[in-house]
Order: C-alpha cells, then structure tokens, then sequence
C-alpha cells in the first residue's frame, strides 16, 4: 500500500502537565477543543508554550493536519503556523503529491468511521496503528486542490455564519445584563434593540 502521509503522536512528557513553569511563552500549544472548533483551519489558540516546555514537546510544520483521538475521535484542522500539542492529538504530514485541505476534508468525511475503530474504555482512544493504514481515494493533485477550494469556499461561509451567531449571542448576553439585573426599566425607558437582531422582527 502506497504510503500518503506520515502520522505521528503530538508530545508533553512533563508531567503534571499543567504546570506553569512550561507556559506563557511564544510557541503555540494546541488543546483538543481548538481544533473541535476549527472549520478546515487552525486560525486560533489560547496556550503558549516557553522555552521550557518546547523542550519537553514537539513542533509541527504549517500544513499538518491535526486530529483528535481521545474523548473526541476525527475532529481535524490544518495548521496554519507552527504548533506544539499533546499526544491526545496526532500531526498528520502529507507527501508532495497529497494536498493538506483535501486530506483533512477526506478524514472529516470519514469521520463517524474513525468513531467507529475508536476503542470504548472510560474515554474513547483512537489508537495509531489503527489510523495508519486508513485507504484514502486520492485523485491527481490538480483535482485534489480543486475539489479542495471547493469544499473551502463552503467552509469560509460556514465560519461567516458561526462569528455572526456568536456576535448575536453576546449581543443577547448584553441585553439580559442590562434587562434581567434591573438595570434598565421597561416602565420608564425604551428598550433599544441592537439593528441585527430587530431587523428578524
């Protein structure tokens, strides 16, 4: 079987592992929820690893497609920065003939497979000698991209519509502070409703 990509365990051999003379640094440090949250790219993350703890974890390129195999199985996002993570997350690397947006679309759709070959203890594990020898359909790489951009083009508008609901969320959070703590009074004020949310009246 022709070999796609190489797949390896992210790594944090310091234990416990939240300690804090490992963090607040430069270097990226990426936890599972990140990447649940990511549609197709990893844009975002909210740990960073110092000096300290890039000696004790392992860094992977841009273009690493990152995939969760513990409590969460098949979650997937490519990286777009250098990352750093922990073996709850494997880094896929492609060849050169394998587009990284393709592989990581291919895994997504394969997803409820993934749950399946997952082992059930107390937490769902996904193991790697299992995730190794996944078939992938693998057109030509020119089909691969463009079936890539596609399926992208309908992921930046998915992203769109998530930061919209999320902007309207703290838009409603406002209004029941001001609402529900009696900081506004509804006898002697009009209430102002933000124009995003009226214009659905």
């Amino acid at each position: 079987m022709y070999k796609t990509a190489d797949v390896a365990r992210g790594k944090f051999t310091h234990r416990p592992r939240n300690d804090p003379e490992f963090y607040d640094g430069e270097y990226p440090f990426i936890q599972t929820g990140e990447v649940v949250e990511a549609v197709g790219e990893l844009t975002d993350f909210s740990q960073t690893l110092n000096e300290k703890g890039r000696g004790v974890s392992k860094e992977f390129a841009p273009g690493t497609i990152i995939i969760t195999i513990a409590g969460n199985i098949g979650d997937t996002a490519v990286a777009t920065f250098p990352v750093y993570f922990p073996d709850s997350l494997v880094g896929i690397t492609p060849d050169e003939e394998t587009d990284e947006r393709f592989l990581e679309h291919f895994l997504r759709y394969r997803q409820a497979f993934l749950n399946r070959l997952s082992t059930k203890t107390t937490q769902k594990n996904l193991n790697l000698t299992l995730l190794r020898p996944i078939e992938v359909v693998k057109p030509p790489l020119d089909e691969q991209k463009k079936i890539a951009d596609t399926l992208s083009t309908v992921d930046n508008q998915i992203k769109k519509e998530k930061e919209y609901k999320n902007h309207l969320q703290r838009l409603k959070h406002g209004l029941m502070q001001d609402l529900l703590s009696g900081t506004v009074r509804t006898t002697d004020t009009k209430i102002e409703v933000p124009e995003e949310i009226a214009q659905y009246g």
